[in-house]
């Protein structure tokens, strides 16, 4: 399986696929990795790409390679195993696979299941319903099923804003049960999981996880649109500067936050541009796209500042470091409109 053909199938964003695709020779294995491991796609899927990638790789020769080249007093040969074999496709499907096997209810165990939607009146930004027992996994997706036909939910609607956590139990010695694993089944898909001990299983590489951090085509005055779904609703912002493409915080978007009713600066490959939401999300990177709908409401401004800009990365730092300061020496978050628009009269040359 071609590299082209993996980041078209994990990337809904066309600017992001053809980019990537363009650039791939700047993509090591622990960038393959975490777009694989992250991607909204089913576990099951996730194992296959990782196995179909481990066939390129020899960990064992890569260790010994390691251990040789480094001088005989300062080799931690146990270190260098263990961070190889977690950084190895082979490690990351194993690691998969074990929680697929562990779908298969133990003797006396349970399956919970619950619903997690958005609300934006919780302080979180999200809040938990309907919770269910199950004897089985299979049991736990058909009660799943049941529920959204009750309350006339579909997972096509892009704009939804709900998951289900399904979590396995087994019994313990002192007659409690201990929780195992837990699963994010999300449109109709296994797509996350993590185990409740991180002690034996530290990864969590398989959870939605907003740091996702790749190189991106995206330049100073271009207006995107967010799609973090189900995990946070939709969004429009502006880049304001790209300064060092690698970096996991050059990438630094304008937002507006509708509940302080401010725009705010942030790095968008961190999942900033939610900063006002506990909860993490999917990778803004695998769907983020230009937008194409017209701006209305409180979004229509990033269209002003796009012409203000003229896509000169020196006005979008200029701009990002006015909006910083201001927050730093007047403690607070955001800048008004009213405000943006007077630093757009007062800096037009």
């Amino acid at each position: 399986m071609k590299l082209s053909e993996i980041i078209n199938e994990l990337f809904e964003s066309p600017e992001m696929a053809e980019y990537l695709i363009d650039h791939s020779a700047e993509l090591h294995r622990h960038h393959i990795i975490q777009m694989v491991c992250k991607a909204p796609i089913d576990i099951r899927r996730k194992a296959e790409i990782l196995a179909e990638l481990s066939k390129s790789e020899n960990i064992e020769k890569e260790i010994s390679e390691e251990i040789k080249n480094m001088p005989p007093d300062k080799a931690d040969t146990d270190s260098i195993r263990e961070f190889l074999a977690q950084n190895s496709y082979r490690f990351n499907y194993e690691y998969v696979t074990k929680a697929i096997s562990l779908m298969t209810a133990d003797p006396g165990g349970v399956f919970t299941v619950q619903m997690v939607f958005f609300d934006s009146d919780s302080p979180k930004g999200w809040d938990r319903c309907h919770f269910h027992v199950s004897s089985s996994f299979s049991n736990a997706l058909n009660f799943i099923g049941e529920d959204m036909q009750s309350y006339e939910l579909n997972w096509k609607d892009k704009d939804a804003l709900f998951y289900y956590e399904i979590r396995k139990w087994s019994p313990g010695k002192d007659g409690d049960y201990a929780e195992i694993i837990r699963y994010e089944y999300v449109d109709g898909k296994v797509m996350y999981f993590t185990y409740e001990d991180i002690e034996e299983y530290p990864l969590n590489g398989f959870m939605p996880e907003c740091d996702l951090n790749l190189i991106t085509p995206f330049k100073t005055g271009d207006i995107l649109t967010v799609d973090c779904t189900p995990y946070k609703p939709k969004r429009n912002i502006l880049i304001l500067e790209n300064a060092t493409n690698d970096d996991c915080c050059s990438l630094q978007g304008l937002a507006f936050d509708p509940y302080k009713k401010v725009y705010f600066t942030g790095a968008v490959k961190h999942g900033s541009m939610y900063r006002e939401f506990y909860l993490t999300e999917i990778s803004p990177l695998y769907r983020i796209t230009k937008t194409q709908e017209p701006l209305t409401g409180d979004d229509t401004i990033l269209t002003e500042i796009q012409s203000f800009l003229e896509n000169d990365p020196k006005k979008g730092r200029k701009m990002w470091m006015w909006i910083f300061d201001l927050n730093n020496k007047e403690n607070r978050n955001g800048v008004t409109a009213d405000e943006i628009r007077d630093y757009i009269k007062n800096h037009t040359d």
